[in-house]
Formats: structure tokens, C-alpha cells, sequence
């Protein structure tokens, strides 16, 4: 007898479990993040971008990040690699982006970027956020990788001759 009422309790468990699932589906499609938008709503705009200008250490340039001021992809679980990016570099190089959240694009390049370089990146007009704005104009930006720097020299000022130790 207890198998049995186990097994019922067991049965109307999964139906409910079922129903649970179906409507979860169903307002999966209803989200209205995932439909595509048509019309024109405004501008979209850059907030923040990272590196910009003359970096002091190597590891400044190591991840580009741009920052929206709308929603650029849905919301997801866990961030999903990508192979394709928003971003044009001048010269060019190649990596991976990924989305953290909606608005924050990270570029990982595939090999480190040269040291003394003045690179170039464009995030071309007629790129469209989530909700429908567009990025009216290219929005551009360089910055310069870290260059040597002379720490000393020998012979030093008005020196004519090095001790042999030195």
C-alpha cells in the first residue's frame, strides 16, 4: 500500500513538474528582450572605454572594454564567447569579445598587443543596442602600448672613462 500511494504522490509530482516546464517555455517566448527591434528609437551612445591614450604598464592593454549606455544582447547565464566583435582595430588583430551583462563588451586579444604601438579602434556607425537605438557616427579612440624607458646609461654625464667593475 505505501508503494503504491509513493507512486501516486511520485506520478502527480511529475505532472505538476510538466505543467511547471510548459509554462516556463511559454513565457520564454514572450520575452520581449529576445524580439527583434525594427524602429528607430534615438542615439546610442559610449560611456566608457578602456584603454584610452598613453598606457603606463603592460597589463592595461591586456582586455579592451566598452561600455553602452543601452542594452546591447540579452541577459544570459554565464558569459558566451564569441568570435566576431563590434570592434575594428587599426592595425588589425584578432581575439575573442564577450559580453558582461548587457552593455559591457570585453575584446581579449589573441596574442598580447605589440609594446610601442599606437592602435586604432572603431566601433562602426549603424550599430543597434537591444531596444532599438543606434550608434549614429563611428566612435573611435587610440591608445599607445607601453614604450622602453631608459633607466640609465654609462658612461653618465661628463664621464670619459668606466671603472672595470662597472
Amino acid at each position: 500500500m505505501r508503494k503504491k500511494l509513493a507512486l501516486f504522490f511520485v506520478a502527480i509530482s511529475l505532472i505538476f513538474l510538466d505543467a511547471a516546464v510548459v509554462s516556463c517555455k511559454k513565457k520564454e517566448k514572450a520575452r520581449p528582450a529576445e524580439r527583434l527591434v525594427t524602429e528607430v528609437k534615438g542615439e546610442l551612445r559610449v560611456l566608457q572605454v578602456s584603454p584610452k591614450g598613453p598606457t603606463q604598464t603592460s597589463h592595461e592593454a591586456e582586455e579592451i572594454v566598452v561600455i553602452f549606455d543601452h542594452p546591447m544582447v540579452a541577459l544570459e547565464p554565464l558569459p558566451r564567447e564569441e568570435s566576431s566583435s563590434l570592434l575594428k582595430f587599426d592595425p588589425p588583430f584578432s581575439g575573442k569579445s564577450r559580453w558582461m551583462g548587457t552593455k559591457t563588451l570585453v575584446f581579449s586579444p589573441k596574442n598580447r598587443f605589440p609594446f610601442a604601438t599606437e592602435i586604432k579602434a572603431v566601433i562602426p556607425a549603424g550599430t543597434r543596442s537591444l531596444d532599438g537605438y543606434v550608434l549614429k557616427e563611428d566612435y573611435q579612440w587610440t591608445w599607445t602600448t607601453i614604450r622602453p624607458r631608459l633607466l640609465r646609461h654609462f658612461p653618465q654625464n661628463q664621464q670619459r672613462q668606466l671603472r672595470l667593475e662597472t
